[in-house]
């Protein structure tokens, strides 16, 4: 196997990343992001009806989108929704969530790195071991996904009698 030196990895990563953005990986997921179900979550934690319905204009509910709001917690909404009242009572127009309602680096990274293999053109051909070594990796590596930490995955994946097989073309 050739040695391959950084700036070919960086320009191959580059490249990989702007074909991913530009044939609609992160557009798209960005245009869904938009087009979500976003829904207000009144001060006790209640789904409280569509985003931009408050009676409130000076200090309007906090919105999420329909799906953070379900994985929350009542509790946690109405922590967040506590936190969005509090802050827009002294003015405040941007209110960050709280940490339970927030989106982490971690499920950006992930979503990112999904995209990344699924632009790849090669599928594992076992998901759950795959899991597995990227669950592995997680474990070991603080950084996730890194070219160690793929790499550390791509490794285990093999050891467990993981392969790879190339992505049939979609027939038009």
């Amino acid at each position: 196997m050739a040695k391959v030196n950084r700036s070919d990895i960086k320009a191959f990563m580059r490249d990989l990343l702007r074909e991913v953005i530009v044939e609609g990986g992160m557009e798209e997921n960005l245009r869904n992001w938009v087009k979500e179900k976003w829904v207000r979550i009144d001060s006790s934690g209640n789904i409280a009806g569509a985003c931009g319905t408050s009676k409130n204009q000076e200090n309007p509910d906090r919105c999420l989108p329909i799906a953070k709001a379900r994985s929350l917690s009542k509790a946690q909404r109405a922590a967040t929704a506590a936190k969005k009242k509090a802050a827009g009572s002294k003015g405040a127009q941007v209110v960050p969530n709280t940490k339970a309602a927030k989106v982490t680096k971690e499920q950006v990274m992930e979503t990112l790195s999904a995209i990344l293999i699924e632009k790849s053109g090669y599928t594992p051909t076992q998901p759950d071991k795959w899991s597995y070594a990227i669950s592995q990796a997680k474990a070991r590596y603080d950084t996730y996904p890194s070219a160690y930490a793929n790499m550390f995955a791509s490794k285990k994946y093999k050891d467990l009698g993981g392969r790879w097989r190339k992505k049939k073309k979609k027939k038009k």
